[in-house]
């Protein structure tokens, strides 16, 4: 085999961004878009990704510290995404820094053993205790 060029390389990558820094498409272009990481339970300690669409770049990025989950997005200008964060409660979250309930954003839903948030535009440092 001389090409390196192969379908095989393209579907690991857009695992990488779909699942491990949760970057998926809600519509064509990605105005609105999901980020939904999948926390690995042990190997991966970090993730951090970015994408360019159309609208700006969306930047997804977790860590493990201390016991701590914490995940930075940045949603670009003009566009809209739903945050699914692993956490069994509101009251383990902190939005730059505030808790969870006292942060503005356009809605909170529990989703299974997760909360939903949906965010507009901006940057976002969240930290999750559990």
């Amino acid at each position: 085999m001389n090409s390196f060029n192969h379908y095989a390389f393209g579907a690991v990558c857009e695992w990488m961004f779909q699942n491990m820094a949760g970057i998926q498409p809600a519509e064509a272009g990605f105005s609105n878009f999901i980020i939904k990481p999948e926390i690995a339970l042990s190997g991966v300690g970090f993730v951090n990704a970015s994408y360019h669409a159309i609208h700006g770049e969306i930047k997804s990025s977790w860590k493990k510290e201390h016991g701590k989950l914490i995940l930075r997005v940045c949603i670009p200008v003009n566009t809209k995404a739903e945050v699914v964060l692993p956490a069994s409660s509101v009251k383990n979250i902190l939005v730059d820094g505030k808790p969870m309930n006292e942060f503005t954003h356009e809605s909170i839903e529990q989703k299974n053993n997760a909360i939903s948030v949906k965010l507009g535009s901006g940057n976002y440092n969240i930290m999750i205790n559990e």
